[in-house]
């Protein structure tokens, strides 16, 4: 059922956006109120995956699904995630201070920038306190929306729009990336759940959105400095990065010489990058798949290590069959390694020693995929997986894709 609910709202959103195909860019009333309003707020076209991301996040449980792991409190230390969440906006005002023309002049962008932090921390510090989430190392209960990811998203979406829509794609996978991997690490360190991730990324490319549909009403066509680059046809673009989360639907034990019977895999998430020329085309992989305990009683990490998880890289090929102008079937094939994995913990006081070999990983997937933007969609996939070592298991999860 959880894995229903991590799907459901996507399937409904992608519904209302093929619907919604033949929608202008304004809402046009006899109203002058509401033709303000259907202006300056940003379409639906530009709010399809932040929305879907915010909405997976907020629907998929797994603080409730997965049990939290009790940890003696320690003292915050920082971390890559604390220094790679502000990267692209780094490289954004770099780029702007070395005379690099953008979208905007100094004035319209750093007003537009200003709007979009204010719009993002309403946004996370109001659910956070709201919400009341616990965090999975049961430090605080201010787990949801991950500022961080939400960080570090806006700013990759602050760079997307000065940079990667008028000069070079690249920068906006370089920020994207850096954001993607922001969000990995927070989930990695025990410090959020997966949703909470999912969550942030929404709010934070939703708050550059507003912000900049509302830059539009501030400034109008003044300002402007390089203007966009032609929207590509998403029949055009070969490229494709992803930020993926797979959920384990059903876990079946291949053997159980390695592991423990109550350690098993919760969900997956990481990078995704495939170069399609054609109908098919080249696919790697490289993230990690958090494990969950399934035991009577909670298990205390010795060193105050974070979760059990298990790092992997993979490659194969990915495939793809336009069905009209938006809509794609996808699949992928991919083979790679787990890498060998130790936990150490205890449980109703007794130690406990956990050594998962280095083994072959095999994924399998089937799914469809909505263009939502020019260089942006959204994927839905259902697949298998088999770690050679201790599992077989069937998976259901999502893409967030920049293209081009």
């Amino acid at each position: 059922m959880s894995s229903f609910r991590t799907i459901f709202p996507i399937l409904l959103l992608c519904t209302l956006r093929l619907s919604a195909e033949g929608l202008p860019a304004t809402v046009p009333t006899s109203g002058d109120s509401a033709v303000f309003i259907g202006r300056y707020i940003p379409t639906l076209r530009a709010t399809a995956l932040p929305a879907a991301m915010f909405i997976t996040g907020a629907a998929y449980r797994d603080n409730v699904t997965e049990r939290p792991v009790t940890r003696e409190f320690r003292a915050a230390e920082r971390s890559a995630a604390d220094y790679l969440q502000f990267s692209p906006a780094v490289l954004m005002l770099g780029l702007k201070a070395c005379g690099v023309e953008g979208r905007s002049d100094w004035q319209r962008m750093l007003v537009t920038d200003a709007i979009s932090v204010v719009a993002m921390a309403g946004a996370t510090g109001g659910l956070k306190y709201t919400v009341r989430r616990e965090r999975p190392d049961r430090s605080s209960h201010t787990s949801f929306p991950s500022g961080h990811t939400a960080r570090a998203f806006m700013t990759a979406t602050m760079l997307h729009k000065e940079y990667g829509e008028t000069m070079s794609p690249w920068l906006s996978v370089a920020g994207y990336g850096a954001a993607a991997a922001t969000g990995l690490l927070r989930v990695k360190e025990n410090n959020h759940w997966v949703s909470d991730m999912l969550a942030g990324a929404g709010i934070g490319i939703y708050s550059v959105e507003l912000a900049y549909t509302l830059g539009e009403l501030l400034y109008g066509d003044s300002r402007i400095g390089r203007p966009p680059l032609q929207e590509p046809s998403g029949r055009d673009n070969r490229w494709r990065f992803s930020l993926c989360t797979d959920f384990y639907m059903s876990i079946m034990s291949v053997n159980d010489g390695y592991g423990h019977e109550h350690l098993k895999p919760a969900y997956s998430t990481g990078i995704e990058a495939s170069y399609m020329p054609w109908y098919l085309g080249a696919a790697v992989y490289a993230g990690f798949t958090r494990l969950k305990w399934t035991g009577p009683h909670d298990i205390i990490p010795r060193d105050g290590k974070p979760l059990p998880e298990m790092l992997s890289v993979c490659a194969g090929v990915a495939g793809r069959i336009p069905i009209g102008n938006r809509l794609t079937i996808d699949g992928r094939l991919m083979g790679g390694k787990y890498m060998e994995s130790r936990h150490a913990f205890t449980t109703a006081g007794k130690d406990v020693e956990v050594r998962l070999p280095e083994g072959r990983r095999i994924m399998t997937g089937l799914g469809f995929s909505i263009r939502t933007d020019a260089r942006s969609e959204l994927s839905v996939m259902a697949g298998t997986e088999m770690y050679e070592i201790t599992w077989g298991a069937f998976t259901l999860g999502t893409r967030y894709n920049i293209t081009f």
